[in-house]
């Protein structure tokens, strides 16, 4: 099984490729929504983009960078 360190190099490896892939991103807070609104954005982002969810603290740019 893997460690959270494997499951938070693979969270990166994939934040990574998807910067690289798309020229536009959208980052928001989801804090009070429910997981029908959630259902609904990511039905209707099907086919045009990339729904990824993390924790505050993984998603920090100096993590990004390398740092």
């Amino acid at each position: 099984m893997g460690g959270k360190s494997e499951a938070k190099a693979a969270y990166f490896d994939k934040l990574k490729s998807l910067l690289d892939e798309y020229q536009s991103i959208f980052i928001v807070n989801v804090d009070n929504v429910s997981s029908q609104q959630m259902h609904e954005i990511r039905l209707a982002l099907r086919g045009q983009g990339v729904v990824l969810m993390g924790k505050n603290t993984m998603v920090r740019l100096p993590r990004l960078r390398g740092n």
